[in-house]
């Protein structure tokens, strides 16, 4: 069976989050210790991003250990996320000082900015 490469990634985070052993989820996926290793980072960037795109409260998950001891907070973002597109362009918000603290959604921005490009 072939799942998309965001549904892989998104059951390699959370089976480690939930105490899966990196053995057991290489054995079941047909992935190598790197691929797992690579997958579960992935996922842990997108969720940094995620949170500070939109203001929240930082939620460390660099490690599995520390993705185990915040998995309720990092389960509940995880579901948010789009998990085929790269980690790396994911942050969309207008500069500080149009959007202190990044608290305006993506829609938001763009009236925001509409207005500010208008002069008004």
């Amino acid at each position: 069976m072939t799942t998309r490469e965001g549904e892989r990634r998104k059951l390699v985070f959370i089976n480690l989050a939930n105490g899966a052993s990196p053995e057991s989820i290489m054995s079941a996926l047909k992935m190598s210790r790197a691929e797992v290793e690579r997958d579960f980072q992935f996922v842990a960037k997108k969720i940094r991003a995620y949170r500070f795109a939109r203001g929240m409260p930082f939620t460390p998950c660099t490690s599995v250990a520390e993705a185990r001891a915040n998995k309720a907070i990092l389960l509940h973002t995880v579901e948010r996320l789009n998990l085929d597109v790269s980690a790396d362009h994911e942050v969309k918000t207008l500069p500080f000082d149009v959007n202190p603290g990044g608290n305006l959604s993506e829609a938001e921005q763009k009236m925001l900015e509409m207005r500010l490009r208008a002069g008004g």
